[in-house]
C-alpha cells in the first residue's frame, strides 16, 4: 500500500524505515517484520479513512489502537490470531519505535475452543500422492516427515541437513528457538539430489553476476560473503532473481499447489505430533493433541518413514 500524503508532517516511509530499522536491530524474523509494517500501514489508513485526513500514530494512543482492534473484531469478524497479530504490531510501534505506553480497551475476537483434528494414514497419503513430482513435492514431504512449519521449510539452507546424524535444524524458529528434527530416511536421496540443483542454480546465478542470498542479522554487516556460499543458499529457492538488488529469494508458500493448502499442512504437522517425534515450547499444548490421539510419545522416528512402510 503507497502513501505519499503527509501525515503529522512527518512522510509515512520515514516511520515506516524506523519500524524496520528497529525490527531489524532486535534480529525479529523478516515475515514478522513484514506482517507488523503490514498492520501499522493498515492502523493508519483506517484512521486516515475516518477522519479524511493523515494522522500521524504519535497523535493517536490507546483509544486509537482500542478502536480499530475493535473494528477488526466486530466488523472484519477476524480470527483471534489475526487481531493478536495486529495487536502485536502497534504494541511494537507505540512501545518500540515511538516510546509510548498504551492502555488498550478492545472487544477481542473469540478463540474456538475444539479439539484439532488428527489425520489418519490414508488420509495423509491421499495429500500426499496429489501433489506432482518435483521439489514442491519434496518440501511438503519434509514438512511432514520432519514436523516443519511451512515458512520453516520454505527458509531451510543447505546448511542446516544434517544427513550424518540424520536431523536438520530450525534456525531462529517460532519464538525466536532452534530446534533439531528428524530427517526422513526416505527423503535423504532426493535431498542430496536438491542439493546438488541448488549448486548448479547457484552458479549459474553467479555467471549472470548474482549469487547471495539474504543473510539474518549482523551477518550481512561482519561477513557480506557468507551470502554468496553454497551451505548459506536457500534449500528450495524461488524459481527467478528479484530484479534490484537481485538477490535469491526463497520459496513462498502461496507458490505451493492448490492441493497443498495450509490448512492441510497443519493438518499434517498435527498427525507429526501425534506420532510424538515432535512437541511444542509449552508441554500443555502437546497434552491437547496426545489427548486427542490417546497416544504418548513414541520416539522420533520420522512418521513418513513409519507411513510408507506400514503402507507397503
Amino acid at each position: 500500500m503507497q502513501m505519499k500524503e503527509p501525515i503529522g508532517g512527518a512522510e509515512p516511509p520515514k516511520l515506516i524505515e524506523r519500524v524496520r530499522n528497529k525490527l531489524r536491530v532486535l534480529h525479529l524474523a523478516k515475515r514478522t517484520e513484514e506482517a507488523y509494517v503490514g498492520w501499522i500501514v493498515r492502523f493508519i489508513e483506517f484512521h486516515r479513512l475516518l477522519n479524511s485526513e493523515w494522522i500521524h500514530p504519535q497523535s493517536m494512543g490507546g483509544p486509537e489502537v482500542s478502536q480499530y482492534l475493535t473494528h477488526l473484531a466486530v466488523d472484519k469478524q477476524v480470527a483471534a490470531s489475526t487481531q493478536n497479530q495486529a495487536f502485536s504490531a502497534l504494541i511494537f510501534l507505540y512501545s518500540k519505535v515511538l516510546g509510548t505506553e498504551l492502555k488498550i480497551d478492545a472487544v477481542r475476537a473469540k478463540t474456538p475452543q475444539k479439539l484439532p483434528t488428527i489425520l489418519s494414514q490414508e488420509e495423509v497419503l491421499s495429500i500426499l500422492s496429489k501433489i506432482p513430482t518435483g521439489p514442491k513435492r519434496l518440501l511438503i514431504c519434509l514438512l511432514y516427515g520432519s514436523g516443519l512449519r511451512l515458512m520453516e521449510g520454505c527458509r531451510l539452507r543447505v546448511k542446516d541437513l544434517d544427513f550424518d546424524r540424520k536431523q536438520l535444524i530450525v534456525r531462529e524458529g517460532k519464538g525466536g528457538k532452534d530446534r533439531y528434527l528428524p530427517l526422513p530416511q526416505m527423503l535423504s536421496d532426493p535431498l542430496r539430489d536438491q542439493v546438488r540443483k541448488v549448486a548448479k542454480l547457484h552458479a549459474k546465478d553467479f555467471e549472470a553476476g548474482a549469487g547471495w542470498v539474504w543473510l539474518p542479522y549482523a551477518y550481512a554487516v561482519k561477513n557480506p560473503e557468507l551470502g554468496r556460499q553454497l551451505a548459506w543458499q536457500y534449500l528450495f529457492p524461488a524459481a527467478s532473481l528479484t530484479h534490484d538488488p537481485r538477490p535469491r529469494e526463497a520459496l513462498e508458500g502461496e507458490t505451493l499447489p492448490p492441493s497443498a493448502r495450509e490448512a492441510d499442512l497443519h493438518q499434517l504437522r498435527r498427525h507429526h505430533i501425534h506420532e510424538g517425534t515432535i512437541g511444542h515450547s509449552d508441554v500443555s499444548t502437546t497434552m491437547i493433541y496426545t489427548h486427542v490421539s490417546t497416544l504418548g510419545p513414541s520416539g522420533v522416528r520420522s512418521p513418513l518413514d513409519s507411513l510408507l512402510t506400514d503402507a507397503d
